[in-house]
């Protein structure tokens, strides 16, 4: 599957999708919002959209979340383009350490599939493209927050024993880097691999 290009990644003047990273397998949902706290304490989780946590794509003790703002803090606000935030919170007798970050390079988990699962679903972007923002739907809504993203929202419901992924990487118009699509194909067939070990299901992108 193949999404277009439309960002949804720029200021919080629109919804901002944020992937939170690194986040123990052991942790619940009111874990993470705990430490989303007090990492951010000006951030409303009641106005926002914390999606997850999911299983990591290819780290079988680790989960992903997914917050989406409409409003951004200052936290928030002042995120780069391709910036990573790392968050060292140590636990008992564990350091666990969060990412945070906007730009969603390499694969992303968007669901928690049932068992068994059947199949790997990746979603990738065209030259210009978000992992995230591109397949948000643009239809109004209330709060612009709740705009549906198709992956996330929809996928599941008709292929619960699926695994549900997109894959981002740095292919921007406005600043381009210096990568080539052979780079491209490389690091994506990489982030499958890794994906996949010990893996015998159908693989769709």
């Amino acid at each position: 599957m193949t999404g277009g290009q439309t960002h949804g990644n720029g200021s919080c003047n629109q919804p901002t999708c944020f992937r939170i990273s690194g986040i123990p397998s052991d942790w619940s949902r009111n874990k993470l919002e705990e430490e989303l706290r007090a990492i951010d304490p000006e951030l409303d989780l009641m106005g926002a959209e914390l999606s997850g946590p999911f299983p990591a794509c290819c780290d079988s003790s680790a989960q992903t979340a997914l917050l989406n703002l409409d409003n951004c803090t200052a936290y928030f606000r002042s995120f780069e383009r391709n910036e990573e935030r790392h968050k060292v919170i140590r636990e008992n007798d564990r350091k666990v350490q969060l990412v945070i970050d906007k730009h969603f390079y390499d694969l992303t988990s968007l669901n928690r599939a049932e068992l068994p699962v059947v199949a790997d679903m990746i979603a990738v972007t065209g030259l210009g493209g978000h992992a995230f923002g591109s397949w948000r739907s643009r239809i109004s809504t209330v709060r612009p927050v709740d705009r549906p993203m198709r992956l996330r929202d929809f996928l599941p419901e008709r292929f619960p024993n699926a695994r549900i992924m997109t894959y981002g990487y740095d292919s921007s118009l406005r600043n381009p880097n210096r990568a080539n699509l052979t780079d491209y194909q490389r690091n994506f067939k990489e982030c499958i691999q890794n994906a996949r070990r010990d893996c015998s299901v159908g693989l769709v992108w």
